[in-house]
């Protein structure tokens, strides 16, 4: 198995080393006392010789000087043994504490830990460790690793040991047979060095993955558990889709067929007698026609909406430019009769779509735009986009009357229509097909006031890899920023 990064620990300083370091403390403090006694006979005898020539008199002085030299020696040892002991004190009460700590942190430890010498013998291990050998951790105290471990344990770690031992980290995985269960062990062996390519020590580090790799199984079978009942589930979808599908044309050509015939004999009648029918009877006439015309309508975006899942697929980078020419040239006739004001955006960058799609997206909200606007004025219409490195937004505002905050979101719902006056055409259910299409996109449709009246919807769409400098080399006839 690949080896981790390899760590050295600090190691404690050998035996000797400590003696010679201590010799030679004891020597300079030695040599440093021999020197002071020396020079303090020599010239304080010096000194008495000189100030007193009566030799009785010298005698008693240098005998008082000999006791406070003495006395003076016996205060500096005993200030400096009393700092010596009580740092020796405090540093053992410092290591007892330590080495509680360390203890109660490795006895704490769930995993195995063992340190080892460099000839393999145990020099100390956690009861975790000891449980491993079913032995005493004082037993296991000082014999060597291979006579005490599990003969599997070796087999399958033997390896990563000698080289641990050779001053090579390793990783290993073992697999022991438990009183109640097989058990699962991650063992790190780390070299400690005593000087440089000397290994004075082995530092392993165990840990228990029985249960992360119990849980790892479990979960590896929950996910393909679910991965199944998905794919059941997709395809009992799948199954549902189509047969929605061929319910919802099944029942837009039943019911087309007796609307054509309503439809037509409200023609024949308004032809044959509609100028002899009484102005009431008239106009009854023509609701029905009306109607015929709104159900008609209403049974085409239905079956549109049906259809939409099926149009999603796979993506492919389309041209706005391309999508809103074509949008201008079948609106054309309808934008002349309103008397709109729709200004086109220039050169707008290529997209990851379908052309289907776009057109819906954008056709809807166009239709939307000029369906609804104030009686007083005509319609205007601003179609607008930026992009960055990721996305395109491309908006379409209006003057109309605006959509109150509160039903930003209730528009967007099949069949929800928040003027009630059956003059105005539309079935509430296109801006529903516009943020479905756009969800095929992988976009988002939006909707907010905009400043000084009206309404912007918003259109995110994912930006084509490499799209813009293809849509602006070119942009198709008319596609300039100005109003039809």
């Amino acid at each position: 198995m690949k080896s981790p990064p390899a760590g050295h620990l600090p190691s404690e300083a050998p035996p000797d080393l400590l003696v010679r370091r201590a010799r030679r403390v004891a020597l300079s403090t030695a040599a440093w006392f021999l020197l002071f006694s020396v020079l303090w006979i020599l010239l304080s005898d010096h000194l008495l010789l000189w100030l007193v020539q009566d030799f009785d008199r010298f005698a008693r002085l240098q005998t008082l000087k000999g006791w406070f030299y003495v006395t003076l020696v016996a205060v500096i040892l005993f200030f400096l043994l009393r700092a010596s002991v009580l740092e020796t004190l405090l540093a053992e009460r410092e290591t007892a504490q330590s080495e509680a700590r360390f203890r109660l942190a490795v006895e704490a430890y769930p995993g195995p830990l063992m340190i080892l010498s460099h000839a393999g013998r145990i020099l100390f291990i956690n009861r975790a460790g000891a449980r491993l050998a079913r032995r005493a951790p004082e037993f296991l105290l000082g014999r060597e690793v291979e006579q005490v471990l599990p003969a599997e344990f070796l087999r399958q770690s033997g390896d990563c040991l000698r080289a641990a031992l050779r001053g090579e980290p390793g990783l290993s995985e073992v697999r022991l047979e438990g009183e109640s269960e097989p058990r699962e062990l991650e063992l790190r062996f780390l070299p400690v060095f005593d000087r440089p390519g000397e290994v004075h020590q082995v530092l392993c580090i165990g840990h228990d993955m029985t249960a992360i790799r119990e849980a790892r199984r479990q979960l590896e079978s929950a996910n393909r558990d679910l991965e199944q009942r998905v794919a059941e589930r997709t395809r009992d979808l799948e199954g549902a889709i189509r047969d929605l599908e061929g319910f919802a044309a099944s029942v837009s050509h039943d019911l087309r067929g007796p609307l054509r015939s309503i439809s037509g004999y409200a023609g024949m009648l308004h032809e044959a007698v509609g100028s002899s029918l009484a102005p009431d009877h008239r106009r009854l006439l023509d609701q029905i026609s009306r109607g015929c015309q709104r159900m008609g309508r209403l049974i085409r975006d239905l079956l549109e909406y049906s259809r939409l899942e099926r149009k999603g697929g796979e993506l492919a980078p389309v041209s706005l430019v391309d999508c809103f020419q074509t949008l201008r040239e079948e609106t054309a006739e309808r934008v002349a009769q309103s008397g709109a004001r729709v200004m086109w955006p220039k050169n707008p960058p290529f997209v990851l779509g379908n052309a289907s799609l776009l057109f819906q997206v954008f056709g809807n909200l166009l239709d939307n735009a000029l369906t609804y606007t104030r009686p007083e004025k005509a319609p205007e219409v601003e179609i607008t986009w930026t992009a960055d490195e990721d996305t395109v937004r491309v908006e379409v505002g209006d003057r109309g009357p605006g959509i109150d905050p509160k039903y930003h979101e209730r528009i967007f719902q099949p069949f929800e229509r928040l003027h009630a006056d059956p003059a105005l055409p539309g079935t509430g259910i296109g801006l529903t097909n516009a943020r479905k299409s756009a969800s095929l996109l992988g976009g988002e449709l939006r909707v907010a006031e905009r400043a000084g009246g009206g309404t912007v919807f918003s259109v995110t769409l994912r930006r084509a890899a490499g799209g813009e400098s293809a849509g602006q080399a070119a942009p198709l006839a008319g596609m300039a920023p100005q109003a039809d």
